[in-house]
Parts: structure tokens; sequence; C-alpha cells
């Protein structure tokens, strides 16, 4: 399951049973008003050390600030799933996630759901590109302001994916537009990409929020393989940089030169 290969995120400690804490996962999600939003959270347990065996069979609720709740049980694997209707109102909405075991241990966490207009495009950009040193952004600031000023974005990471609370820190201290940080990996191994007759193929992030995001029309990298993936999705991919590895649909060597036309022009 996509949203599965998706869940690298946000870890919640929380008070446990004998064997230590459970931990809590949850990434950022993101869905168009009225439309159904994929939330997805992994329970485990911290035995000892680096061990952190998933929790089965753990009643899961999911509550929206409208006091509606959903619940679902963790599988073999530790993940729990539903589909929240997203609210009318685009924006950042907070889902919260309870459990209590029974031994009368509790987890508690809570995860961010964009909710994006029906009638504004969409671009994927790569936050793993954007130079970290503020006093390098600048340029790449600022061409993401001009993309905000017409568009939605959604940010893909691999390298703060895991972390949303310190993703979005790092956006708001380089003065980025806000959007969801959604967890994805630019390249997979070769092994992963081989089509065996057993294994079902694995649609990508990109691919996966195309289908679920009709705006979303357009990605920005300067990672070729990135690229690459955007290409495979069908999305006008654009490069930033002078790498001749990749072949994308538009390419600008600076970020400054970075302008993407409107779909359609």
């Amino acid at each position: 399951m996509t949203y599965r290969l998706m869940l690298l995120a946000l870890a919640l400690p929380a008070l446990g049973g004998c064997g230590g804490g459970y931990i809590l996962t949850a990434p950022d999600t993101t869905a168009v008003a009225g439309q159904a939003a994929p939330v997805v959270v992994r329970l485990q347990r911290q035995e000892f050390w680096l061990h952190c065996p998933p929790v089965p069979d753990a009643p899961m609720t999911f509550r929206l600030a409208d006091g509606q709740v959903w619940c679902a049980r963790s599988d073999k694997r530790g993940y729990a799933a539903v589909a929240l209707p997203a609210p009318a109102e685009p924006g950042r909405h907070e889902v919260k996630v309870h459990l209590q075991d029974n031994f009368g241990d509790t987890v508690a966490g809570a995860m961010s759901l964009y909710v994006l207009p029906a009638d504004r495009p969409v671009v994927a950009v790569d936050l793993d590109c954007l130079p970290a040193d503020p006093d390098r952004a600048g340029p790449a600031v600022e061409a993401l302001k001009r993309v905000g000023a017409t568009s939605e974005i959604v940010y893909l990471s691999q390298e703060h994916g895991t972390s949303p609370a310190a993703a979005h820190a790092l956006l708001d201290g380089l003065g980025c537009p806000d959007g969801a940080v959604v967890p994805w990996k630019a390249d997979d191994p070769w092994y992963a990409r081989m089509p065996l007759p057993w294994r079902k193929p694995a649609s990508s992030v990109p691919a996966s929020l195309r289908a679920r995001i009709p705006g979303l029309w357009a990605a920005v990298s300067s990672n070729p393989a990135a690229v690459d993936r955007f290409k495979e999705a069908g999305l006008k991919a654009v490069l930033v940089g002078e790498t001749v590895e990749a072949r994308p649909d538009e390419q600008t060597e600076t970020w400054p030169n970075l302008i993407l036309s409107k779909p359609g022009d």
C-alpha cells in the first residue's frame, strides 16, 4: 500500500507498559476539499535501545476539530489507516490520534491534514534540493514565493519527511510558503524497481498524489532521479541546475530564473 510506504514521519513518544514507551508515527497528509484524505499512522513499542517492534490489533481513534471520530485497528506491522472526509475549508487542519490499551496505558499525538482548494493548480517541490543555509537560500525562497502566489505547494522530502515538525520549522525559518511535507524516496534501490511476477508494481508517491489531486501538474527538483520520477508520474518535470543526467520537460540553471507558466499557457 503506497501510503504505508510513505509512512516515515513524526515520532511521538508516550508512556507505555513495562517494556518501554509507545512510539506513534504519522506523516502530513493532503487532500482536495470535499474529497477523502488518506490518514495512516504506525504504532510501535520501544522495548530496548533500537528494538521497536510493531504493536498489532491496537484500537486507534482519529478526531477532527468538529468532533467526528473514526476508529481503526493496527495490522500486524503496526499500521492503522482511515479515509477522513477532508473539511470544506482549505488550509491546515489538525487530526488528533489517541490510543488507550487494555492495561490503561495511553498514547496521543496529532498530525496535519492540508486541504487544497479545488480551483487552484498544485506544484510539488523537492524540499531536499533547497539550500538549508539561510544566507544561500534567498533566491530559492523568492522563487517559491512566486510559485506560491498562483499555486498550492506540496513538499516531498526523504531527508526531512521523517520529522514533519523539524521540516516545518525549516520552512518557517527560511520564509518558504507553507505546505504539506510528504515523505518519499526519489530513487528506490535497483532491486525494488525490478519487475517480478509475484510482486505488484508499486505506485510512486508523485503518481499517487497526482491521482488524488487533479490540480497537481508540475514538480521541481535539482535531483535528476527525482526528475525522472516526476516524468514517470506524468507531471511537468522542472530541473533547477546544470546537470545533464536527466531529461526534464523544462530546465533552468538557477532559482532566480524559475518561472512556471500556468497549466494551458
